[in-house]
């Protein structure tokens, strides 16, 4: 009870500062404000570096070029992502196929099995799921990516 009635008298001091009546302690306030502003950005700013900021080790000439000899630069950046082939075989709790994906067609790729879920916990390859994926090799349609078989 105590801190509300602390915050309402802190509310109504506030609006008290920002009345037209208290025009004084409206000003008085703005330049508090403002003064606490300037502080902030003074403090934040001395602690981020500066743009050309060197480290201790380097030995740059601190003699700025001349502006006939600045010249611009641009560059680029080639990013590369290579998507392994694979096929990924769900399971249910008796080790049953219910669902297999895949993102090739060819014959070189890593085979795994999962639990209920494409994004289920990870799952052994038993002789069993082996056997069941074998028996529906030919039955799939291998040029389509995604899912290829539900059960």
């Amino acid at each position: 009870m105590m801190k509300r009635m602390e915050k309402m008298r802190r509310f109504t001091a506030f609006q008290k500062a920002l009345s037209k009546k208290n025009s004084k302690q409206k000003i008085e306030f703005f330049v508090a404000a403002a003064i606490v502003s300037l502080l902030l950005i003074f403090i934040l700013g001395a602690s981020m570096p500066t743009v050309g900021d060197t480290s201790a080790d380097a030995s740059e000439d601190p003699q700025p070029a001349p502006i006939d000899q600045l010249t611009s630069s641009s560059g680029s950046v080639t990013v590369v992502a290579r998507i392994l082939p694979s096929r990924l075989i769900v399971v249910d709790d008796e080790d049953k196929i219910i669902e297999i994906w895949s993102n090739t067609p060819g014959a070189d790729y890593t085979l795994r099995a999962r639990e209920g879920y494409v994004d289920g916990s990870e799952h052994p390859l038993t002789e069993g799921i082996k056997s069941q994926y074998n028996k529906l090799l030919p039955t799939i349609d291998w040029s389509k990516k995604g899912l290829v078989y539900s059960r």
